[in-house]
């Protein structure tokens, strides 16, 4: 695996990660992935799952994740 790969990598699973047990929207999801903007979030989620981030947002959440983690 080539750097570049893991870093993206790492920032789709923290963006999956805080999608999953915060409620941060999506622009402030994609600033601390390191993804940078709602539209690159939205461009890479597309790409890696041809999902909305909202829709992976729903297909990761289990009951009583949203709120899990704070910060």
């Amino acid at each position: 695996m080539s750097g570049e790969d893991f870093r993206l990598t790492y920032q789709m699973r923290m963006a999956d990660d805080l999608m999953r047990y915060t409620r941060m929207t999506l622009a402030e999801v994609a600033r601390r992935s390191g993804i940078g903007s709602p539209l690159n979030i939205n461009q890479s989620y597309r790409r890696e799952y041809d999902l909305t981030p909202g829709e992976r947002r729903k297909q990761l959440r289990q009951k009583g994740d949203a709120g899990r983690y704070r910060l």
